[in-house]
C-alpha cells in the first residue's frame, strides 16, 4: 500500500480517479485541492488544501506521498506553472512517482491550447522522478450530454459538451470523410487502468489505455442504433478545418478535429495488455445505456 495524491481530485476526471483508488482498498488517497471538500472528507479521503504559489505549502501537502497523479487542466501558462511547482515540490518532499496531467494523446503539438503541456512534460522528465504519460484518446462520456437517464453519472466527470456528435439533436459535425479511426474510452475505465498501474513495479514512459478504435462514421452509426433514428451528418475537409481554425474562438475545436484527421488519436494498449482482466465499456453499450428508449425530436442543427 502506498499513499497516492491526486491533484485536482475534487472534481472532473481527478475525482473519478480518486474514487477508483479509494474503491480498490489497496492504497491511501490524498486529494490536493485549492479548497476544502467536506463531501470527500466524509468518505475518508484526506483532502489537503494547497496554494500552488506557495512551495512550502505544496511540500507539506506531499508529506508521506509516494505517487502524484495530476489532473490539473493546462490551458494556459499559469496553470502549467502550477503543475511545474507541484513537480518541484514532489522532488523536495521525496515523492517517487509523478504522472502529469495528460490523458489524451502523446503528440499534440498541433493543438495550440495544449502548448503549455510541453513545459510541464519537460519539467517532469528532468526532475529525476519516475514518471509516465497516461494516454487514452477521446472520452465517449461527452455523448451523454442532455440525456434524461442519469446524465451526471454518465458524464462521469466530463462537462456536458456535444463534441462533434450531438446525440440529443441528432447531428454530427464530422471531420474529414469520417473514415479515420480514433481511440475512444470511458473515464471510469481510465480510472480503473490508472488505479491498476499503481501496482506496477515500474512505470513505462507512456502507459496507454484503449477502450476501442472506431471511425466517426462508425461512432455515428452507434448513436443511430442507440436512439433509433438517422442523424444529420456534415463533413468538413481538412482544408476547411484549417480555415475555420483561424478564428480564435473556434481554434481549439477545429485544431482538435485536424489532429483526428491527421491520425494522431492513437494510443498503445499498454495497460490493456498488462491488465487483461479490465474490460473497458464499449461505446455502443455506453450509448445504449444513456439513450435507448429516450423519446427524441426529429434531428435538427442547433
Amino acid at each position: 500500500m502506498v499513499t497516492v495524491a491526486v491533484a485536482g481530485g475534487s472534481g472532473g476526471l481527478g475525482l473519478i480517479i480518486a474514487h477508483s483508488i479509494l474503491d480498490s482498498k489497496k492504497h491511501k488517497v490524498v486529494v490536493l485541492s485549492r479548497k476544502e471538500n467536506p463531501e470527500l472528507s466524509a468518505l475518508g479521503v484526506d483532502v489537503r488544501p494547497v496554494d500552488y504559489n506557495d512551495l512550502s505549502s505544496l511540500i507539506a501537502a506531499l508529506n508521506g506521498v509516494h505517487t502524484v497523479i495530476s489532473t490539473i487542466a493546462v490551458p494556459n501558462k499559469a496553470l502549467a506553472d502550477s503543475q511545474i511547482a507541484l513537480i518541484n515540490a514532489a522532488v523536495a518532499a521525496g515523492v517517487k512517482r509523478f504522472a502529469p496531467s495528460e490523458f489524451t494523446i502523446s503528440s499534440y503539438d498541433s493543438i495550440e491550447l495544449y502548448a503549455p503541456k510541453t513545459a510541464v512534460w519537460d519539467a517532469v522528465v528532468a526532475s529525476g522522478l519516475e514518471y509516465t504519460r497516461f494516454t487514452c484518446g477521446l472520452f465517449h462520456n461527452f455523448w451523454a450530454a442532455g440525456t434524461p437517464k442519469g446524465e451526471k453519472e454518465a458524464l462521469a466527470g466530463m462537462p456536458a459538451w456535444n463534441f462533434i456528435i450531438n446525440v440529443k439533436a441528432g447531428t454530427a459535425d464530422i471531420p474529414g470523410d469520417g473514415g479515420v479511426k480514433i481511440a475512444v474510452i470511458d473515464t471510469r475505465d481510465v480510472a480503473r487502468f490508472v488505479t491498476a498501474s499503481l501496482d506496477l513495479p515500474k512505470w513505462d514512459e507512456e502507459l496507454g489505455m484503449l477502450g476501442e478504435y472506431a471511425s466517426w462514421n462508425e461512432l455515428v452509426d452507434k448513436a443511430e442504433k442507440a436512439t433509433g433514428r438517422k442523424f444529420l451528418r456534415r463533413y468538413t475537409t481538412r482544408q476547411e478545418l484549417v480555415k475555420l481554425a483561424e478564428d480564435p474562438e473556434k481554434r481549439f475545436y477545429n485544431q482538435f478535429r485536424i489532429a483526428m484527421v491527421d491520425q494522431k488519436f492513437t494510443v498503445p494498449p499498454t495497460l490493456n495488455e498488462k491488465f487483461p482482466e479490465i474490460r473497458p465499456m464499449s461505446t455502443q453499450d455506453f450509448l445504449d445505456n444513456a439513450w435507448a428508449g429516450v423519446e427524441l425530436p426529429p434531428p435538427a442543427w442547433k
